[in-house]
């Protein structure tokens, strides 16, 4: 008998693949981006919006001193200098051609800023003077009587608060004030701005002027043209350090 062949081929069954290869999704890194890009968009924009302002264009009229809005028909006119804004805006509302115009503002007793309606006043640059416009028809200025100040600041010719009078301090200030005689005095010495503040007209302060002329302190409306010395309990009300400073106390 022959002999049996061993030498068989043996086929070999290629190795099944058991890796399932997995697609990869580019959905979520898409929608990644496209926030990434929304939000470059939006800070884009905002920054646009916040350097862009727009600044109306009105005319003055230099033989009557009048400024006019011809879009909402409002003619207004200045103020006397006694009259200041407390605060104004950080971006011009308007202009002339020539000089610019802002909002004007102030702070509530909670700190938090309120501006006026453009429409009832406005205000120029510090560097302009600080002169309030105001429509005459929508807004009546005050005398300081009718001011109703229920505080004063005692500032010096760089805008710097020296003293501060409470409602009381300001009351016996007034009641002197409105009692004493006008006089006619050199306008000399050592001279501080007193802003008289309420809250009647929040936004405004009503101003007038000291005198230290040795021991005499005298005080100046402008608004009203009146010229007062001040009594002994009313000069006592003022820092002594303040008139030993500036006058002979």
């Amino acid at each position: 008998m022959g002999k049996k062949n061993t030498n068989k081929k043996i086929k070999i069954q290629p190795r099944e693949n058991t890796v399932k290869k997995e697609k990869i999704s580019f959905v979520p890194w898409l929608i990644i981006l496209g926030a990434i890009l929304l939000l470059v968009l939006v800070f884009v924009l905002s920054e646009f919006i916040d350097n862009y302002h727009y600044v109306r264009k009105f005319s003055f009229d230099y033989s009557t001193g009048e400024l006019y809005d011809k879009k909402n028909d409002i003619t207004y006119i200045e103020a006397p200098s006694g009259y200041e804004p407390i605060r104004i805006s950080n971006k011009p509302y308007a202009t002339d051609g020539e000089r610019q115009y802002y909002q004007i503002g102030f702070l509530t007793e909670s700190g938090k800023e309120e501006i006026i309606s453009p429409s009832i006043a406005i205000a120029t640059s510090p560097d302009d003077g600080a002169y309030i416009y105001y429509d005459p028809s929508a807004l009546l200025l005050p005398d300081v009587k009718s001011f109703e100040a229920k505080e004063i600041l005692v500032c010096d010719m760089n805008n710097n608060t020296l003293q501060s009078f409470d409602e009381s301090e300001t009351k016996t200030f007034l009641e002197a004030f409105e009692n004493a005689k006008n006089v006619h005095f050199v306008a000399s010495g050592s001279v501080f701005t007193l802003r008289l503040r309420s809250s009647k007209i929040p936004w405004m302060s009503y101003c007038m002027y000291l005198y230290i002329v040795g021991d005499a302190m005298y005080v100046e409306d402008t608004t009203e043209d009146v010229k007062i010395k001040l009594p002994s309990n009313v000069c006592k009300l003022f820092d002594e350090d303040l008139l030993k400073l500036f006058g002979n106390g």
